[in-house]
């Protein structure tokens, strides 16, 4: 399918959508878009260094089997919270 293409099924779907608040997060992102000129900032590199040490660590303990499935998570989350 080409890029003309590609635009012309996005407009048709934006035109059924309702929901405001997917609207308007479609609008931000159209908007960084047009400032960014379609390139997104390498958010990564203007993380403070400690904060990208905790991310590497979370990374190496994920790699290596450690931790709790989200599966888990949820299911203790929702016992302990909901009634």
């Amino acid at each position: 399918m080409n890029i003309q293409s590609e635009k012309l099924n996005i407009i048709q779907q934006l035109l059924v959508i309702q929901d405001e608040k997917l609207l308007s997060a479609l609008k931000n992102l159209l908007d960084f878009a047009g400032r960014n000129h379609g390139e997104v900032p390498d958010f990564y590199a203007d993380l403070p260094f400690h904060v990208r040490k905790s991310i590497e660590i979370s990374i190496s303990q994920f790699e290596a089997g450690e931790g709790i499935p989200h599966s888990k998570v949820m299911t203790s989350l929702k016992k302990r919270f909901v009634k």
